[in-house]
């Protein structure tokens, strides 16, 4: 059985929630997919009901984005949990595998009783099944070794039709290029809206083939500091003409500085606010 999770995650036997942070009293375990927003929307700062199961690079993240945030959640009330390994839990053990996708991101392989209707479950949460997904040998031999009674998959590109899905390298020349347009037509800055959490891969690419550090203000910048990449990055905004900013932010970037702002999407679509010669 397969069945899309998009938005609302998943709870099983009102015992296990994945994505889901209700108040239903009988729920025992709660697992966290990834520190991106939309997994996150529905912490909040009272949470004191169970544990939030999750990988370690997700647990370091939550501490960061939910600083003065409606979803402060305490220390004490996450659990990380080792990936590729199982974890014993009550009538049901889980194993957490890399989803190639936000740093910390998982699926979650969840193996139940054997008197249980759906014994054996895949929960994806947003993942990228490319080639690095595939040399993560003990995940995919976890993955492969028994049937599923249930997937749970994220379907956000299933409708997907322009060509090929473009790698991440790909996509990064692509803005790489782009980027080298504007600079040669005179523009001295260039912001490009990111999520909080996700889109690190690509801006060390540009990073990379510019040879030119991308400027983030201090929550983005401790989050590279945990991820080991801020080599990349700067906090200074002066040092370069390569900056992110949110989504919401880039109406206000083009209103108010002379920068401009270019559209980054999963379909590689990189699109300048100006006509390039």
């Amino acid at each position: 059985m397969i069945f899309s999770t998009e938005p609302e995650g998943l709870i099983i036997d009102n015992f296990i929630a994945i994505d889901v942070f209700g108040t239903n009293p009988d729920v025992k375990y709660c697992f966290l997919s990834s520190a991106h927003s939309r997994q996150c929307r529905k912490l909040v700062s009272e949470w004191q009901c169970n544990r939030i199961c999750c990988s370690p690079i997700t647990a370091k993240l939550l501490s960061v984005i939910s600083t003065g945030r409606k979803y402060k959640i305490s220390d004490k009330w996450i659990r990380p949990l080792d990936l590729n390994v199982w974890h014993k839990m009550e009538r049901f053990r889980v194993m957490l595998v890399d989803a190639n996708h936000a740093p910390g991101s998982v699926m979650l392989i969840i193996e139940r009783e054997h008197h249980s209707t759906l014994r054996r479950i895949l929960y994806t949460g947003f993942f990228r099944a490319d080639a690095k997904f595939y040399r993560n040998v003990i995940g995919l031999s976890a993955l492969q070794e028994k049937k599923f009674d249930l997937i749970c998959i994220d379907s956000s590109y299933v409708d997907f039709t322009d060509g090929e899905f473009p790698s991440r390298q790909s996509s990064a020349k692509k803005a790489a290029e782009l980027l080298r347009k504007l600079k040669y037509n005179g523009v001295s800055g260039v912001a490009i809206p990111v999520p909080l959490i996700g889109c690190e891969s690509l801006l060390v690419n540009i990073s990379r083939q510019l040879e030119c550090k991308i400027w983030l203000h201090p929550e983005r910048f401790e989050i590279v500091g945990i991820l080991g990449i801020k080599d990349y990055f700067s906090e200074t905004k002066g040092d370069t003409y390569i900056w992110t900013c949110s989504q919401g932010e880039s109406k206000e970037v083009l209103s108010t500085t002379d920068s401009h702002v270019i559209k980054v999407s999963m379909e590689s679509n990189f699109m300048p606010n100006m006509s390039l010669k």
